[in-house]
């Protein structure tokens, strides 16, 4: 009976103790549920965090590929930037150079400006002096002009009665000519009146120059001095012609006669013909001028020959003479035994007239070499210049 009751008292103390120990455990449990549920909710929060970190590192990501781009866009143009900046070195090292340069300029024009403006300093004064001399001067001119409009009023009134006594004044000449196929002669007058001769030896610029200076000079100006349509060369043509008729060879030798009966001398100046006519004395070159401008006023196809001539084939010196085209050869120098020369010039033969004479010889002796038409008294001629008048 007592181990019984031991028994059940242990069993009842198992129990009790179990009891203590299953309430125990079921507080236990009562905690850990609760405590579970807070962990589930915390794991819940913790879900919830870790996607809301999801989404920012999803919205990083974005930021970080964007920037990327950015970060590249940056790069690129960072490299533009830094070819723009060697470009920029390139230039601003040739800017350097350039402003160098300036600087000496700069330096040089700084001592060219205090030169000028010593020079203006200097001339500034110089001017003050010239314009004092200048009002100086400007008074004295204003008395000339005063004289001088005084002298010229007593000019006009003397040149009005030089005028009046020149119209009353003339030169007379005459030249004998014989025509050889008539065997008569005849008397060429001319007269020439003062004013006319007066304005060529008066008015008329010239230059002085030896015989080869003008025969140069000819050359180039030849058609001012051979005056063909001159009144006074006109009217001897017009004479001429009365006693030649058409035949030119006749007309080439009678003006050959007049230029012949020409002093041949020495002159200082190219002439003109009414000159050589009044003045009765010519060198080569005037005589020349003078038949020339007879030859062309009569018709006659003619030309101006420059040369240089020798008598003795050696010593050679500028001369002047005329050649002239005639329709057929002459045949007056073919009767007294000379053959007729001539030079040739662009397919025309123009037979040689030689206007200087010898002072021995009578003009109208035909019997001597030089004077007629195709007639060449010289033993050689060189360096011809042909020119047509």
């Amino acid at each position: 009976m007592k181990k019984n009751t031991l028994l059940t008292i242990l069993i009842l103390a198992l129990l009790a103790a179990q009891f203590f120990t299953t309430t125990h455990a079921m507080t236990q449990l009562a905690q850990l549920s609760v405590r579970l549920e807070v962990a589930v909710n915390e794991i819940s929060d913790l879900k919830g965090a870790l996607q809301r970190h999801a989404n920012e590192v999803k919205a990083l990501n974005q930021t970080i590929s964007s920037l990327s781009a950015n970060i590249s866009t940056v790069n690129q143009r960072l490299n533009s930037v830094e070819d723009v900046l060697a470009n920029i070195s390139i230039s601003y090292s040739f800017l350097n150079l350039e402003l160098q340069k300036l600087k000496e300029n700069f330096s040089n024009f700084v001592k060219l400006y205090e030169s000028l403006l010593q020079n203006y300093t200097a001339l500034n004064q110089s001017y003050q002096e010239l314009l004092e001399n200048y009002t100086k001067l400007m008074s004295e001119n204003k008395r000339l002009r005063q004289e001088l409009e005084l002298k010229l009023n007593q000019s006009e009134e003397y040149n009005r009665k030089l005028s009046d006594q020149l119209s009353e004044i003339a030169y007379f000449r005459s030249f004998k000519v014989y025509n050889y196929r008539l065997h008569s002669y005849k008397l060429i007058e001319l007269k020439i009146a003062a004013q006319d001769y007066l304005h060529y030896r008066l008015n008329v610029t010239r230059e002085y120059a030896v015989i080869e200076d003008r025969v140069e000079r000819l050359r180039e100006l030849f058609m001012d001095f051979v005056t063909y349509d001159d009144q006074y060369i006109k009217q001897i043509a017009e004479q001429l012609r009365e006693i030649s008729g058409l035949n030119d060879e006749l007309y080439a030798n009678l003006v050959l006669q007049i230029v012949h009966q020409i002093n041949y001398a020495r002159t200082l100046y190219c002439k003109y013909p009414v000159e050589t006519i009044v003045e009765n004395v010519g060198d080569c070159d005037n005589l020349a001028v003078l038949a020339a401008s007879l030859m062309k006023a009569g018709g006659v196809d003619t030309a101006l020959i420059l040369c240089r001539v020798s008598s003795d084939g050696v010593n050679f010196f500028a001369h002047a003479m005329v050649g002239v085209a005639l329709s057929s050869k002459p045949l007056t120098p073919l009767a007294y035994g000379r053959t007729p020369q001539y030079v040739s010039h662009e397919g025309k033969h123009y037979y040689l007239c030689e206007c200087t004479y010898s002072r021995k010889a009578s003009p109208w002796d035909l019997s001597v070499k030089g004077s007629l038409v195709g007639d060449n008294p010289w033993k050689a001629m060189k360096d011809i210049v042909i020119l047509p008048v």
